[in-house]
């Protein structure tokens, strides 16, 4: 996953997962949730937010289509104490899983780097 910074990283990383559960292309969001995170840090941040997601899959049936990452902070990189807060909504519609049924995302040699340009990680799944 590639985003030019750390909200569109999340955005699309959000995304990926999504689209492996099912197919996205004729959905719109009719239902938003609202997330809010704190986790110690952005990896575990982004592993925590994909997780969110997968609760909100499993428990409401909805696949989600949209992300607007209102509010995405890594304290530590600011020069503050350790940690990172995220503020989102995700739009979704009700939809069956009709693909890979995502258990969890971990954190399996998960390292968000910082390229020219923009950000990048690897995510692994457990299916």
């Amino acid at each position: 996953v590639w985003g030019r910074g750390l909200a569109d990283l999340f955005a699309g990383a959000a995304r990926g997962m999504c689209s492996l559960m099912g197919d996205l292309e004729n959905l719109a969001p009719e239902v938003w949730r609202t997330i809010r995170l704190e986790s110690t840090d952005r990896e575990t941040l982004l592993v925590d937010w994909l997780n969110e997601l997968l609760y909100l899959i499993e428990s409401e049936g909805l696949l989600f289509v949209d992300y607007h990452i209102e509010d995405l902070r890594d304290h530590a990189a600011r020069g503050g104490t350790e940690g990172a807060t995220l503020a989102a909504r995700a739009g979704g519609a009700v939809a069956p899983v009709t693909r890979a049924h995502i258990k969890a995302a971990t954190f399996h040699d998960l390292a968000l780097v910082e390229e020219a340009g923009g950000w990048s990680t690897a995510i692994t799944f457990d299916v």
